[in-house]
């Protein structure tokens, strides 16, 4: 499906755009989700990078832990 104008999509850190869904190997695992709103574009090449990068141009920011238990 299209986005929508001025939505942009980062790689993320297995080097892929959009999401990958958790696969531990067994026991429980937490994962940190965070979601900023941005004025503007971030720059950087590591997640580090863009991180240091969009300190002044956060507009919100959402959190989720999710907790996933394999067998």
């Amino acid at each position: 499906a299209p986005m929508s104008p001025g939505i942009s999509i980062w790689y993320n850190s297995g080097g892929d755009k959009g999401w990958t869904p958790p696969r531990p190997p067994s026991g429980t695992h937490h994962y940190h989700f965070t979601v900023y709103a941005l004025s503007g574009q971030p720059s950087g090449s590591s997640t580090q990078d863009v991180l240091d990068s969009i300190g002044g141009m956060t507009l919100a920011r959402g959190e989720l832990t999710g907790v996933v238990s394999a067998g």
